[in-house]
């Protein structure tokens, strides 16, 4: 693989990654404009990511839009 084509994996592997998984296949449908080879390279590596991620590893903002749990007032844990 050229440097430049690792880059550019890098780069939309990155960019998928902060995206929940419900916009990753859209975003890089869109984002690799066809290039199958890219797309898998790419879908590869969230693969694996998301095989070894754990709840740390998720950004904030994301355990927040799918799991977000709303208390009544003057609920008691």
């Amino acid at each position: 693989m050229s440097p430049e084509r690792f880059q550019e994996v890098e780069k939309l592997y990155h960019a998928a990654r902060e995206l929940v998984l419900s916009q990753r296949s859209a975003f890089l449908a869109g984002a690799c404009g066809g290039d199958e080879e890219l797309r898998r390279e790419v879908e590869s590596l969230l693969a694996q990511d998301s095989a070894r991620e754990g709840m740390l590893d998720v950004p904030p903002r994301v355990l927040l839009n799918e799991s977000a749990v709303m208390l009544a007032a003057g609920a008691q844990l």
